[in-house]
This record gives C-alpha cells, sequence and structure tokens, in this order.
C-alpha cells in the first residue's frame, strides 16, 4: 500500500487544472509548471501513481499551453 503523500495528490490536482485552463495562457503554464515541480520535488525512492500523473498531465498542460499562446500570435499577426 502507498503512503500518503501531498505533494503527489497537489501535483496530479495542478496538472490537471493546468490542463482544463490552458485556453488561459499563462495559467495553465504556470499552473503545469508547479504540477511538475511538485511531481519531481515527491519522489522519496520511486515515483507514486499520483505522482507520474501529475508529472505527465503538467506536461501536457505546459504543451497546450504553449500551442495555445503561437495560435493566438498567429490569429493576432493575420488580423
Amino acid at each position: 500500500m502507498e503512503q500518503k503523500n501531498d505533494m503527489a495528490a497537489a501535483s496530479m490536482v495542478l496538472g490537471i487544472v493546468s490542463i482544463v485552463l490552458s485556453c488561459c495562457c499563462f495559467l495553465g503554464m504556470m499552473l503545469g509548471s508547479l504540477a511538475v515541480i511538485l511531481a519531481a520535488l515527491s519522489r522519496v525512492d520511486e515515483m507514486c501513481r499520483q505522482a507520474k500523473t501529475g508529472l505527465i498531465t503538467g506536461i501536457i498542460g505546459i504543451c497546450v499551453s504553449m500551442l495555445s499562446i503561437v495560435v493566438w500570435i498567429v490569429l493576432l499577426a493575420l488580423a
């Protein structure tokens, strides 16, 4: 049975929220970055499932936010 790890749980929640809020360019990127940092800090010996989920969703949130920024820049350049 896995021990309770609050930083891993916070990482998972922040990663999921970063994906949801990735349309708000910088907010999704900040939350995704925090999720990745907390997932890295929560490792003791091995990464638990929540930390892995936080790391993966944080990276996805950062990538989608960066894509959103690029789309906004292109749309503003075409206007």
